[in-house]
């Protein structure tokens, strides 16, 4: 990540989100985003954005900085701990699936409502024991957001839902929530 900032700021002046999103001319400028509050960003990139003086936004979803357990990641789960077939085997007549569209994809697919493809995760995975520091690659909000000059933040969603794949109610509930 270093080198590739660093090449990258030869070329590109960083500026905070907001300012980047502000500018008239964008020519010759860059701005770097994170998603999902993941703890790995301050804990271990954190380092390369102050050397290099870069400013960086996270967009955070609440419901996992809360304790929850965001549904991609429940889906890499099944993925790393070779479930998929038996998930299939029990789910796949819930789920729109393209032919030899694989598991990780068609989940995230907007014909896939993601509350259903989160209720079947959560059905399936009752009988498995996640692992305990599954939850805690998130930053907590318990712990509050780290301040830092170089860090901003933005809401992303509640549960990091595919938008497209939900009603317009549950659209607004997923922004307002956050």
């Amino acid at each position: 990540m270093f080198r590739q900032l660093e090449t990258l700021s030869h070329y590109f002046r960083f500026l905070p989100l907001d300012e980047y999103c502000m500018a008239l001319d964008r020519t010759g400028l860059a701005a770097v985003t994170a998603d999902d509050g993941y703890r790995c960003i301050t804990d271990e990139a954190l380092g390369v954005f102050e050397a290099l003086q870069i400013p960086l936004t996270i967009f955070v979803n609440r419901a996992f900085m809360d304790g929850g357990i965001f549904w991609r990641d429940k889906i890499r789960f099944i993925i790393n701990t070779c479930r998929v077939a038996e998930f299939e085997h029990r789910y796949s007549d819930r789920f729109f699936r393209e032919p030899d569209q694989p598991f990780y994809r068609y989940t995230k697919d907007p014909r896939n409502n993601s509350r259903v493809v989160e209720s079947a995760l959560d059905d399936f995975l009752t009988e498995v024991e996640l692992p305990a520091d599954l939850q805690r690659i998130y930053m907590p909000t318990s712990a509050g957001l780290p301040a830092h000059p170089l860090l901003s933040y933005g809401s992303h969603s509640l549960n990091h839902y595919v938008m497209a794949s939900l009603n317009e109610t549950d659209q607004w509930r997923e922004i307002d929530e956050n």
